[in-house]
């Protein structure tokens, strides 16, 4: 809860609803002295407001430093503000320091990998289920055709393994990275608590461990069935794979810009959620094909 009470404390809004554990606020002069009272705290009235009490100012030039991470998208960011007590000095103006476009350089390229692997193996899925199956059916007397099939369905439950584990690896490489920007230390001098502090006080932590759990599920499945006496294979093999994919893709859109959107929080998710099942028909149908024009 916010101990400052005006006129003693600088209190800053954002756009975005914020996690006040990973979220600061600090105010310095122009020796870089702290003049504030370290109480920096979020509003439990006002999700979207963090402020800091401060000792009495006299006249001068300050700045107004602030860090927080969206409990929505988990975006870390930083900026900073130059305000004045007293008449500014001549020539002086208010300045704001913009936050980087980008938290981490690492980030998108970790994002892109996570999101062809995810539409990799929903594509594969798809493919199977709409193409391969029918055809299966379809060829039942021409046993060469069948045995081609066969081979594919083998190829392709090798290659949603492996996009599985490249998605594992990416969600690790993720997190690591986003606890790295929160803490603001390099990820060599993260401490476990640094990462667990992200899943467990962020809404995009909490979907990056909803999305791990349901990439293993995905991932797990078909070898359950194989080595579980009276398994449901077919419900194993096909349909758990299926829907823990899709409810994993829809972990990335309910972390996305769109959702972050106050107003428009639902349309905006779920006109992410349909962008990427396109994708997943698109190209990762596109990625299952390879094989299947190869082996026939």
């Amino acid at each position: 809860e916010s101990a400052c009470a005006l006129p003693i404390c600088v209190t800053v809004w954002f756009s975005e609803p914020l996690a006040p554990a990973l979220s600061r606020v600090e105010v310095r002069d122009t020796t870089n002295a702290r003049v504030d009272n370290g109480d920096s705290a979020g509003d439990p009235t006002d999700p979207m407001r963090l402020s800091v009490g401060v000792r009495p100012l006299s006249n001068g030039t300050y700045t107004v430093a602030w860090s927080n991470v969206s409990t929505l998208d988990g975006h870390p960011l930083r900026g900073s503000f130059v305000f004045h007590v007293g008449d500014p000095p001549p020539e002086a103006t208010a300045s704001i320091t913009a936050p980087p476009a980008l938290a981490s350089p690492l980030d998108p390229w970790i994002r892109w990998v996570a999101l062809l692997a995810a539409v990799a193996a929903t594509g594969g899925l798809l493919f199977e289920a709409a193409v391969l199956r029918p055809a299966v059916r379809q060829t039942h007397s021409r046993e060469p055709v069948r045995v081609a099939i066969a081979a594919i369905s083998r190829v392709l439950a090798r290659g949603r393994v492996t996009a599985s584990a490249i998605f594992l690896g990416s969600a690790l490489l993720q997190v690591v990275a986003q606890a790295s920007v929160v803490a603001g230390v390099a990820v060599w001098s993260l401490g476990f608590g640094d990462v667990i502090d992200v899943v467990r006080y962020t809404g995009w932590g909490q979907l990056w461990l909803a999305r791990v759990l349901l990439a293993l599920l995905a991932a797990v499945a078909p070898f359950a069935a194989r080595r579980l006496p009276r398994a449901p294979e077919t419900w194993l093999t096909e349909v758990a794979p299926f829907l823990a994919t899709l409810a994993a893709l829809s972990t990335f859109s309910l972390s996305s810009h769109g959702a972050a959107t106050a107003e428009l929080a639902f349309p905006g998710a779920l006109t992410d959620y349909v962008h990427l099942l396109a994708a997943g028909v698109w190209v990762g149908g596109l990625l299952a094909l390879l094989p299947t024009l190869v082996l026939l």
